[in-house]
């Protein structure tokens, strides 16, 4: 192994926090990043279809860039993208990649030990921990 910490291993949030802060990720006005460990999650925002899926390509194109120049790779099989919507919202389907590799879909994700949905309401996340209570709660 050339570059980066085994997957699992006990020094490697810590590590990767450190990297982070010493190479810290670039935000700009169309987007906001969070970091938890070593999950990093971009938040776009935009009243407009075509303004917001223009914006995700170019800060998917930014990060994959600053990426490549830390020595990291977004793993695309592990990154997706949620459009939250309300009930009034138009059903646009996103096309995000970078050289013929799209992001994934979602209507319902895991952020920070949180299952959120596209609507952005608690449904998934309690039916989550019913599932969890009732397997423990089993004879």
């Amino acid at each position: 192994m050339k570059w980066g910490i085994p997957q699992g291993s006990i020094l490697g949030p810590v590590l990767f926090i450190i990297h982070i802060y010493i190479y810290i990720i670039p935000e700009n006005k169309f987007c906001i990043r969070t970091i938890f460990a070593d999950d990093t999650s971009v938040i776009i925002s935009s009243r407009n279809f075509e303004d917001f899926s223009s914006v995700s390509n170019l800060v998917l194109s930014h990060l994959i860039k600053w990426f490549a120049a830390n020595n990291l790779v977004l793993n695309f099989d592990k990154t997706n993208i949620m459009k939250f919507v309300t009930k009034k919202s138009s059903h646009s389907t996103l096309h995000i990649g970078y050289t013929g590799n799209y992001i994934a879909g979602t209507m319902n994700t895991k952020f920070l030990g949180l299952q959120i949905n596209n609507h952005i309401n608690w449904k998934n996340h309690v039916e989550q921990m019913i599932l969890k209570k009732q397997s423990t709660l089993c004879c």
